[in-house]
């Protein structure tokens, strides 16, 4: 199998994708870049802000004391915190080397991406080398069928299959 990257959902979204899989009928009808699953390329500020968004709802409207062991606990461990809340990483997968994903930079912390989006070298583009720290990919739905999760066990992996499109372009 090939290393895609991380997805940040909801446990009962991550609990759901583990179980069957990741399905069409549950990808959002847009998105920044398309139709499709979300994939970010690095462990940090975009996989957590997606559980982020997909878990902010159920988090606010849980009680404070709920809040307050989770912020002593960690939501993992927390038996009043709904699954809904829960934000989890998972490690996405592809069984052979996928052909139509799209990318994107995002950085959802700052302004930054704006340079990398609009300066390559002294002229338009995306340094890979340099910005490829921000990308995220959309997967289309013909190609879910390639895929498979696990939870992040947090321990770093190198993307297998993550230039392939790129270099032709």
């Amino acid at each position: 199998m090939y290393f895609i990257g991380y997805h940040g959902t909801s446990e009962a979204s991550a609990v759901n994708i583990l179980t069957v899989g990741v399905q069409e009928r549950f990808l959002p009808p847009t998105g920044q870049i398309g139709r499709g699953f979300y994939v970010a390329k690095m462990n940090g500020k975009l996989p957590n802000w997606g559980a982020e968004q997909a878990t902010a709802p159920s988090r606010a409207r849980q009680p404070r004391f709920v809040q307050i062991v989770s912020w002593l606990t960690g939501e993992a461990r927390n038996p009043w915190l709904d699954s809904s809340a829960k934000r989890t990483i998972l490690k996405i997968y592809a069984t052979r080397p996928l052909l139509r994903c799209k990318w994107n930079i995002m950085n959802s912390g700052d302004l930054g991406f704006l340079k990398a989006a609009l300066y390559n070298n002294g002229g338009p583009g995306l340094d890979l080398a340099g910005d490829g720290q921000w990308l995220q990919m959309v997967i289309p739905p013909e190609e879910l069928q390639y895929l498979r999760a696990r939870r992040d066990d947090g321990l770093f992996e190198m993307p297998q299959n993550w230039h392939s499109k790129e270099a032709r372009t």
